[in-house]
């Protein structure tokens, strides 16, 4: 290997060790922001539905429609499963 190109390696591992170092990243900081970003896109991908699931909680009329729909999917999940 040629001495120069050993050092730019170096080098580069430094300057993203500096980087790590003042934005203070480790292990728990890199879990936490991963978990908070998932966290986020879920709430983005439930608040289309918040609205239909509230209404379902108030008792409207179509509320009963979906509970029913709700029970008989867990009713068919139930006698699948213990059919296996």
């Amino acid at each position: 290997m040629r001495p120069g190109r050993h050092t730019s390696r170096r080098s580069g591992l430094a300057a993203v060790s500096s980087l790590q170092t003042v934005l203070a990243l480790n292990r728990t900081v890199g879990i936490v922001l991963i978990s908070v970003l998932f966290f986020g896109l879920g709430e983005q991908l439930w608040s289309p539905f918040h609205p239909a699931y509230l209404e379902a909680k108030t008792g409207s009329p179509r509320a009963s429609l979906v509970g029913a729909v709700s029970l008989a999917a867990l009713l068919a999940g139930g006698m699948y499963a213990s059919d296996r």
